[in-house]
C-alpha cells in the first residue's frame, strides 16, 4: 500500500487512514497482517500512526520447534517532506523527538515497508516456544552431567555439613 503525499495534501482534513489485510511476502508466513493507520500531514511534517498485529512463524532457538508468535505493535513514525540535513551542514546531533525519516522530496511513502521494518524490530532476540521449554534432549542431558560435575562434590559436602 501506497500514501500518494499529493493525494494526503489535497484531503479536506490532510488526513488518511488506512485499514489493511495483507500478507507481507518477506516475513515468510502466510498470515495476514492486520494494520490500521492514520497518516496525518502538518507543514513540512507528516505522522503516521496506529497499530499492527500478526502472527508469525518463529523457530524456538532451544528445541528448534517452530510455534506461533503473536506480535501486536504500535506505529509512531515521523516523515520530514524535504531534507533533514542541508548541503552545508556537516554534523547533526540527534536528540530525542528527532528520529524523524527524511523522504528527500519522494511523493509516496511505502506502508508495507514500513510495517515490515516495524515487525522485523519487534521480533524479540531470543525465540522460546515456551519460558520453560528445556531444549533438545541432547543438550538437556549434557546439562545434567554438568550438574553432576564430580568436582563439585565438595561443595555439596559443605552445603550438608552446615
Amino acid at each position: 500500500m501506497i500514501v500518494n503525499i499529493e493525494e494526503l495534501e489535497s484531503s479536506t482534513e490532510k488526513e488518511l487512514e488506512y485499514k489493511i489485510e495483507e500478507i507481507i511476502p518477506e516475513l515468510e508466513n502466510n498470515t495476514p497482517v492486520k494494520a490500521n493507520l492514520t497518516v496525518t500531514s502538518k507543514g513540512d511534517t507528516i505522522f503516521i500512526n496506529g497499530t499492527v498485529e500478526t502472527t508469525l512463524q518463529l523457530e524456538c532457538d532451544r528445541c528448534l520447534k517452530v510455534f506461533d508468535y503473536n506480535l501486536k505493535l504500535d506505529i509512531d513514525e515521523t516523515f520530514l517532506k524535504g531534507h533533514l540535513i542541508g548541503e552545508n551542514t556537516r554534523e547533526f546531533e540527534i536528540k530525542n523527538g528527532n528520529f524523524i525519516e527524511d523522504l528527500g522530496g519522494s511523493i509516496e511513502i511505502d506502508l508495507n515497508d514500513l510495517i515490515y521494518q516495524s515487525i522485523i524490530i519487534n521480533v524479540p532476540n531470543k525465540k522460546l516456544c515456551d519460558i520453560n521449554c528445556e531444549g533438545l534432549e541432547e543438550s538437556a542431558q549434557y546439562v545434567k552431567e554438568k550438574a553432576e560435575d564430580p568436582r563439585l562434590q565438595i561443595f555439596k559436602d559443605l552445603k550438608d555439613k552446615l
